[in-house]
């Protein structure tokens, strides 16, 4: 089907907008090998979606930043202690500063205040729920939960932002999340297309909001 590249690189703005979906629905995680591809390309064939695919909450209990939220956020682990913070004190000693890893970590100080500020999410959807990042006031780059739709319709977890942010989702009981879909496969992609008579952007966000996003947002 030519109007299905097996690359689809992602129109700027296109399918950029949160949606809704039930924290239930996101069913995998993991880390496939291909996943240097994922997020450069939004429709993209292969068999990403099946390598490293793990229950989400044994995804969540072994990935290292979000075993690092449990640790600090349920169990009380001193934030020092945790993995994350070794990985990102190594990576401060070798003043590997552009490594997203560091999280614009310069010093120990800089660490000390992003954990502080993971206690403050964790506190502020406690007290107030999840909110969009517009609703926090934050007008620049979408940053949602990324995630991804696979072959069957199901929601994955991998790369990008929003890890810790599920994690609390998940401590909390918190029923819906915005997200943003990062992409989606070739194959979902075509059916979106053969049901809806529309052009492919089109059709994938009609197959969401159909399908995936919560009716009428929260």
């Amino acid at each position: 089907m030519k109007l299905i590249p097996k690359k689809l690189y992602k129109t700027s703005g296109a399918l950029s907008h949160p949606y809704w979906v039930e924290v239930a629905k996101v069913k995998y995680g993991g880390s496939p090998r291909a996943e240097s591809r994922i997020g450069k390309d939004f429709i993209f064939d292969g068999d990403w979606d099946l390598e490293d695919q793990q229950p989400i909450n044994q995804y969540l209990d072994n990935f290292i930043y979000t075993k690092t939220a449990k640790q600090l956020l349920q169990e009380g682990l001193p934030y020092y202690e945790t993995e994350q913070y070794q990985e990102m004190k190594q990576i401060i000693q070798h003043r590997d500063y552009k490594n997203w890893r560091a999280r614009s970590c310069k010093t120990e100080e800089d660490i000390q205040a992003y954990f502080n500020s993971l206690h403050n999410i964790y506190s502020d959807i406690n007290k107030s729920g999840f909110k969009t990042q517009r609703d926090l006031g934050n007008k620049g780059k979408l940053d949602e939960i990324c995630v991804f739709i696979d072959r069957n319709g199901e929601i994955h977890k991998q790369q990008g932002s929003g890890q810790h942010r599920l994690a609390i989702a998940k401590m909390l009981n918190v029923s819906t999340i915005p997200v943003t879909i990062r992409g989606v496969h070739r194959a979902w992609g075509v059916r979106a297309y053969k049901e809806n008579n529309k052009d492919i952007i089109t059709a994938i966000n009609h197959k969401i909001e159909k399908e995936i996003a919560v009716k009428n947002g929260k």
